[in-house]
């Protein structure tokens, strides 16, 4: 009879475990999902990703840089009015900004513009 009450005990454990692995799965596949995609179902383009987060810190870093590049630039020339990242490359390096999705222009005021992080 011991024997049987063990057999009882045991099974309704794994029974317990089987749905505790079942709800976890749900929990991961319903919610886990947003972690990498993100609420708006675009991978990487929404800056509520970890991806997007790194893209628009990426982005900011190139604006400033353009930015500084542009004051040395503006200090050596005549003023630039519309931004030529081909005058810039001695003073900046422009091979990794081709590589970023962004494109860069100069705003009214100025600064540099991202068309995809305003």
């Amino acid at each position: 009879m011991k024997r049987n009450k063990l057999l009882s005990n045991s099974g309704s454990a794994f029974i317990m475990l089987l749905m505790g692995i079942l709800v976890l799965g749900y929990l991961y596949s319903t919610m886990g999902n947003r972690l990498i995609v993100g609420p708006s179902g675009n991978a990487g383009t929404s800056s509520e990703t970890p991806q997007g987060k790194a893209r628009e810190a990426v982005c900011m870093v190139n604006k400033i840089a353009i930015q500084n590049g542009l004051q040395i630039y503006n200090m050596q020339n005549k003023a630039m009015k519309e931004l030529d990242l081909s005058k810039l490359s001695g003073i900046i390096d422009v091979s990794e900004l081709k590589k970023s999705k962004c494109t860069y222009n100069l705003g009214k005021d100025g600064k540099i513009v991202c068309s995809e992080h305003k």
